[in-house]
């Protein structure tokens, strides 16, 4: 007889319901604290630690990742500086715990309504993080009478918590009433430990840079330029005779703090035509410079004019100004002997060979004096006069 053994069914799984609940339950209390009340957190402590610092930031809610936080924008405004406002955008904070340790900002743009008179020469408070800015700009609106906007595009820009700034790679434009200047390549450098900040403007790469050192002592002015054609400088209204010239200038301005302005100016020009010359000379003023009662107005103290051979002595006035330097200056020339000169100014070549033996032996053939009158103003064509009191004989020229 056949037994049939019926197969017996498995039991439905039962699912451990509580654990799975109280699991979901605990990772929807994690994503509302990680998504809802951590940002908001965040938000806050970041509006309060900006608000002590003398910062009203306005701060959108952040994105939360692990040791970071990232906040789509950023606008700042500054207690006392209404004239100051930052806006940063793709603003990434990088965290210790809760606690910042670094800032990064995409783009970070930078704008100053005021003149240069409202703006203090101190730093701020220090960053309390390090911040990086790889593509900052700076737009001042009218920093002075005779420059109506600034731009800076393209600043790489590192601070320290010590409070060393290191701006690079800046490009400086100025908008004028007499036309754009510029760009011209911009760095900026602040230390903290010597209260010393450098700005360096090249005009043409190390050819022709501009340098303002500042320290607490005094704030020094450098301009320099050599083997670099003045039209490449992106100045408005050079005259023709410098602006395809390659002038060799060094010049210096020297303020010490509470103190006068003292400078140093040297500028040479190669084959400068004067009409009352026969021939092309090499042109040279060096003077030393005071500055007068006049704002950026300088009296020249020490002064000498050469042309070519031809030195004397120098006195008048240098009106500093960016776009509208300007001089009034007159040029002495007494007993300078002709037989030292008449090689270089000679109109032929026999008369300087003349020259040349006269020299050569000894021979003086007279003295030459003269009065010379240069007034140099931007945009317009150098005055120079030149009055001859007493010619050179028996050689004349």
């Amino acid at each position: 007889m056949k037994v049939h053994n019926p197969v017996r069914k498995a039991a439905p799984r039962k699912w451990p319901i509580r654990p799975i609940a109280w699991t979901l339950g605990v990772l929807g209390v994690v994503a509302l604290l990680w998504f809802v009340a951590l940002p908001a957190y965040v938000r806050s402590e970041a509006v309060r630690a900006f608000a002590a610092k003398g910062v009203r930031a306005e701060l959108p809610r952040p994105l939360v990742g692990l040791g970071t936080v990232h906040f789509a924008s950023a606008k700042l405004r500054f207690d006392g500086q209404p004239w100051l406002r930052a806006d940063l955008t793709d603003v990434e904070v990088a965290l210790d715990g809760l606690t910042p340790k670094s800032l990064r900002a995409g783009d970070a743009q930078l704008f100053v309504e005021a003149p240069l008179s409202d703006v203090p020469e101190e730093p701020g408070p220090r960053s309390p993080i390090p911040i990086s800015l790889p593509h900052a700009s700076v737009r001042w609106t009218a920093p002075a009478t005779d420059i109506s906007q600034a731009d800076v595009l393209e600043l790489a820009v590192e601070i320290k918590t010590n409070g060393d700034i290191d701006a690079q790679k800046g490009k400086l434009s100025l908008a004028t009433a007499k036309g754009p200047m510029g760009p011209w390549d911009l760095s900026y450098a602040r230390t903290q430990e010597t209260q010393t900040d450098r700005i360096t403007v090249s005009l043409d790469g190390p050819r022709a840079r501009w340098l303002r050192v500042r320290d607490p002592k005094q704030t020094m002015l450098h301009f320099t330029a050599e083997q670099s054609k003045a039209k490449t400088w992106g100045v408005p209204n050079l005259p023709g005779w410098m602006a395809d010239a390659e002038p060799r200038i060094d010049a210096t301005l020297t303020e010490v703090k509470g103190g006068a302005t003292t400078g140093h100016l040297e500028v040479r020009v190669a084959d400068v035509k004067v009409p009352e010359l026969p021939r092309a000379l090499d042109l040279a003023v060096l003077v030393n410079v005071s500055e007068l009662p006049k704002k950026r107005s300088y009296r020249i103290d020490r002064g000498t004019l050469a042309l070519g051979n031809i030195v004397g002595g120098l006195s008048g006035t240098i009106d500093g100004n960016l776009t509208a330097l300007s001089a009034d200056m007159v040029g002495t020339f007494r007993g300078v002997s002709c037989a030292a000169i008449a090689a270089a100014m000679a109109p032929n070549e026999g008369l300087r060979m003349l020259g040349g033996l006269a020299q050569t032996f000894g021979v003086d053939a007279g003295t030459f004096e003269a009065d010379a009158r240069i007034k140099v103003a931007a945009g317009v064509q150098p005055a120079f006069e030149l009055t001859i009191r007493r010619a050179c004989l028996p050689v004349r020229f």
